[in-house]
């Protein structure tokens, strides 16, 4: 009988102590089952509605409609970027009217000229802007009327050289602002009673010639001799070509990459014939005399601007009176060649050797 209400005794004493110790529940929400949504946690007392466009902690919140942008996330680039757009756009926008003029050489109006224009009226980096084309009048003159901040005319016209600038006169193109350049006008857009003037040039009589177009022709730089046949462009022997090439160049485990100089010789010769220098790029006319039995395009070392290649032209006569005119550009690094180019009459005695690709010859094959 004792046994059976020991072990009941046990039982309850046990049962008493571990609620004894067991730890308080916390009051708080309700555990969510697995797939059901947890109750929201009761907001402080102390804690005041936070703005819809303000960002939480770990949480980026979209910028509301008229809210400014939160740092850090692109749009103040943007937003400085529209500004500036918005600041010089009324520049790229200031209506302007050209008046131009074309003229030859001899100050003769040119009318039927080709002119083209680009306004510079896109104040975007990546953007373009307005281009079109005009036609110069009886007069020579033309006129333009577009929006921009400047503008970049050139003319042309078949049968015509364009001009390059040159000492301080316009040619056949030119750029104008219509803007003030640190405080003073800068190119102004030219006006009615003073039109800006553009000039080509009157291509004269031509003849038909033997045109070789630029080349690359390797040449050894120890001043073995290179012929040149000037009717086909092409090497051949000594006794059946006309322009000689020989080339000496102390370059031995130099490079001029590396900013190592050396010295370097081209000597030009005419079998039978003779060369002189062309310094006129509307030189078409080869000159009666002044010739020399050779010519020379060098670089000493010791230049105070030394370079490893140069660029030169010349007229040549050759042994049975032809005439020609060649460009040449001498190369004297690694492997050594000249680049050629050459405009030959086939006409004994004619020294006439301006070049109309109309009437061009083929060269032999």
């Amino acid at each position: 009988m004792k046994k059976r209400f020991v072990l009941p005794l046990v039982v309850l004493v046990v049962l008493g102590l571990v609620w004894a110790i067991w730890p308080s529940r916390a009051v708080g929400p309700k555990s969510s089952q697995p797939g059901s949504t947890p109750e929201a946690p009761p907001a402080s007392p102390t804690s005041s509605k936070r703005p819809a466009n303000q960002p939480s902690t770990g949480v980026t919140a979209l910028p509301q409609p008229g809210s400014p942008a939160p740092v850090g996330v692109g749009q103040p680039e943007a937003e400085a970027d529209k500004r500036y757009l918005d600041r010089i756009t009324p520049v790229f926008q200031r209506s302007l009217t050209f008046h131009g003029v074309v003229l030859d050489e001899r100050n003769v109006p040119v009318s039927g000229a080709k002119v083209h224009f680009s306004l510079m009226n896109n104040p975007s980096p990546s953007g373009s802007g307005t281009s079109g084309d005009a036609e110069s009048e009886q007069d020579g003159r033309f006129v333009i009327s577009g929006r921009g901040m400047g503008i970049f005319v050139e003319v042309s016209k078949k049968g015509f050289y364009r001009v390059p600038d040159l000492d301080g006169k316009r040619g056949s193109s030119g750029v104008f602002r219509n803007h003030e350049n640190r405080g003073s006008t800068d190119v102004p857009i030219p006006t009615e009673a003073e039109p800006a003037v553009f000039i080509l040039r009157k291509m004269g009589e031509t003849e038909p010639l033997v045109h070789i177009a630029p080349r690359s022709i390797l040449v050894p730089k120890d001043g073995t001799p290179t012929t040149i046949d000037l009717s086909t462009g092409q090497v051949v022997a000594a006794t059946r070509g006309q322009l000689c090439v020989e080339v000496w160049t102390q370059n031995q485990g130099l490079n001029p990459n590396q900013g190592q100089h050396y010295d370097w010789r081209c000597r030009l010769t005419i079998a039978g014939g003779a060369i002189v220098e062309r310094s006129g790029q509307f030189d078409f006319e080869a000159p009666e005399s002044g010739y020399a039995v050779a010519a020379e395009l060098e670089q000493p070392a010791t230049a105070e601007r030394w370079r490893p290649s140069m660029a030169k032209q010349f007229f040549v006569r050759l042994a049975d009176n032809r005439y020609a005119r060649i460009n040449l550009e001498m190369i004297a690094r690694g492997d050594h060649f000249i680049v050629l180019e050459s405009f030959l009459n086939p006409k004994p005695g004619s020294r006439n050797l301006e070049f109309d690709p109309a009437k061009a010859i083929n060269p032999k094959p």
